[in-house]
Parts: structure tokens; C-alpha cells; sequence
């Protein structure tokens, strides 16, 4: 008689993120964090007035990685307190580099105030650019924002609500390859990454 035991968890790919000075990043990238790392929010007062603020929220650290086909992956850290809920975020930005050009961007979130999301780092957006879509990039840079929320944050990826339609088929094929489930809210389906099992 033979048991069968459950799949275990296959495990996903690590990077090296070193810690780089703000000097050391692209031009091209540091303009997209700078960008960035200024909220900026219309809130209405007084009826139909509308005013608009700008809070800058300096960025505090850098990361980069090297991939084997000579791309680069460059990440900005800084947190933030939202206007509207006044919840702090660490917020993550990513610019994928090959040779000179930007290819891709994204932004981690995590929710430092909320002990109901603390545990659910989650993907703001990604997208790849400059005509290299469907080309893995956009597999890659999922499986590299899981790999710092584990290790930044102590916990596996989350989509994010606000996730572009067309990132659900590389979710899908994350949970076809055993990396991530679909998990069904009343809001819609949702994707994470598993959790790995030793």
C-alpha cells in the first residue's frame, strides 16, 4: 500500500538585493522615484472648491539587482501617511532597466498601520513597457516583489485591488506553477503567493 502525500510547495526564486547609494541609480529611474515619492491628493473643502496638496515623503533606501541577461531591477523605499486615512505605508518602487531604458515599473504597498493588512504586502501596480511585453518581465518582477515583501516585510505578496486587468494572466500561470492560489472574496477573485513549506 502506497500513500500519496500533498504537493509540496515549489520554491520560488530569490534575488540579491543590494543596498545601493540614491547616486548610484539611473537617471531615468531616479526621476521615477522622485515622482513618486510625492503625494499628491485633491481634497474638496467648502462644497465645490477644490484645493490641491503636495506632501513630499523623501526616499530612505535603495536596492538593486542584477539579472542573468544583463537586465536590472532598481527599488526606492520611503513610507508615507496618507491624507485620507492617515494610515502610514511603506511603499516600494521598482524600475526594471535594460541597458539604458526603463522596460518595467511597480510599487509594493504595505500597510503599516492596519493590523487587518499588516500581513498582506500587496502589489500597487506593475506593467512592462517599451515593447518587450510577453516576454516574462512582467513573471520575473511578481516573483522579485514577493521575494522583498518576504524578506522586508515577513510576508508572501498579495494582488492588489488595483491591479491592471492583464496581470491576471500572470497570476494565473503563478498558480498553474504551484507559486500562488486564487482566493475568492466577494469583491472578486484575489491572487497571493503561497506561503513555503519547509
Amino acid at each position: 500500500m502506497t500513500t500519496e502525500s500533498a504537493p509540496k510547495t515549489p520554491q520560488a526564486p530569490t534575488f540579491e538585493f543590494l543596498i545601493i547609494r540614491k547616486e548610484d541609480v539611473p537617471k531615468i529611474a531616479q526621476t521615477y522615484f522622485e515622482r513618486k515619492a510625492v503625494d499628491l491628493t485633491l481634497r474638496i473643502r467648502r462644497g465645490e472648491e477644490m484645493q490641491e496638496t503636495k506632501e513630499e515623503f523623501p526616499l530612505k533606501h535603495f536596492f538593486m539587482v542584477k539579472h542573468d541577461n544583463g537586465d536590472r531591477t532598481y527599488l526606492a523605499q520611503h513610507e508615507k501617511v496618507l491624507n485620507t486615512t492617515k494610515d502610514t505605508e511603506s511603499n516600494v518602487y521598482l524600475v526594471d532597466m535594460r541597458e539604458d531604458k526603463a522596460v518595467g515599473y511597480g510599487e509594493i504597498i504595505s500597510n503599516l498601520s492596519d493590523p487587518v493588512l499588516l500581513d498582506e504586502p500587496y502589489v500597487g501596480y506593475t506593467t512592462t513597457v517599451g515593447g518587450v511585453g510577453h516576454t516574462g518581465l512582467g513573471t520575473r518582477r511578481l516573483l522579485l516583489m514577493n521575494d522583498f515583501a518576504k524578506k522586508f516585510f515577513g510576508y508572501p505578496l498579495h494582488a492588489g485591488n488595483t491591479s491592471p486587468g492583464y496581470a491576471t494572466a500572470t497570476w494565473l500561470k503563478l498558480v498553474k506553477e504551484g507559486y500562488a492560489v486564487a482566493i475568492r472574496k466577494k469583491s472578486g477573485s484575489k491572487f497571493a503567493f503561497k506561503s513555503e513549506q519547509k
